[in-house]
């Protein structure tokens, strides 16, 4: 697989305007951990078939757990938007140069996050926040649910308490849609998404357009191809959340 190592050199940097070169470095970042996220949640889906059933339960939670995070960091996406972005006056200089698909996505931004949203509202719950009045008021009904365990190893890493997941998970999708929590969980994780698509492909454009304009070229003519070597497919990838520990560790 060829890969194009693109150096960012600390001269063409400096001739760039702050705001630019700010927005530059954490739209990487940002982009860098929407990616991540999304893959590890979708890596950690049990797929094979000799999956137990506390393995399935615990690693389907694990996904979901991480799909909260990536709401959350969806959510601070676009507080950092706010103030790099638009205050900065940045979209002012930059908006010219867009290519239409990326000015598309962020009407789709904006259009998503000027209203009341589910990333808002699970961000506020348990993505960045825990709510001990959400839980009081659902742990009896979450206690009726099958599989209430804990589900205790020999090692902190091998340890689930899948009865807390089930608590917070029920509050979270019961604020979404309280009479269908199958219908609840498909929104939340379809707009986590088309919001994280969003942004992908605004980022890549105006990542795109700075890079330009510190060049002075087109970005995707500069760089070096090199080789990196991945041994397995996306879809033969898992990270399941229970492990074999090393001889004598007590703890992970």
């Amino acid at each position: 697989m060829k890969i194009r190592r693109l150096n960012l050199p600390i001269d063409a940097l400096s001739q760039l305007p702050e705001n630019e070169r700010t927005f530059l470095l954490m739209a990487g970042h940002m982009q860098n951990e929407f990616v991540v996220l999304n893959k590890f949640s979708a890596m950690c889906i049990s797929t094979g078939e000799s999956a137990t059933s506390i393995e399935a339960a615990v690693n389907g939670s694990q996904s979901f757990m991480i799909s909260k995070i990536l709401a959350g960091k969806l959510h601070e996406g676009w507080i950092l938007m706010d103030k790099a972005y638009f205050s900065s006056k940045l979209s002012l200089t930059l908006a010219p140069l867009l290519p239409g698909s990326t000015r598309l996505s962020l009407d789709g931004l904006k259009s998503y996050f000027s209203k009341s949203n589910l990333i808002f509202t699970v961000r506020n719950s348990f993505a960045s926040h825990y709510d001990a009045g959400e839980i009081a008021r659902h742990w009896h009904e979450a206690a009726s649910e099958p599989d209430f365990d804990f589900f205790i190893g020999d090692t902190y890493g091998n340890t689930f308490h899948y009865a807390s997941e089930i608590a917070v998970d029920l509050a979270v999708l019961k604020g979404i849609n309280p009479k269908d929590r199958a219908a609840a969980l498909e929104t939340f994780l379809d707009d986590v998404r088309k919001v994280a698509d969003l942004f992908n492909d605004f980022l890549s454009g105006v990542m795109f357009v700075i890079l330009e304009k510190c060049f002075g070229d087109n970005p995707s003519a500069l760089g070096v191809e090199e080789d990196v070597c991945p041994t397995r497919g996306f879809d033969d990838i898992d990270i399941p959340f229970f492990y074999i520990p090393p001889n004598n560790q007590t703890a992970a």
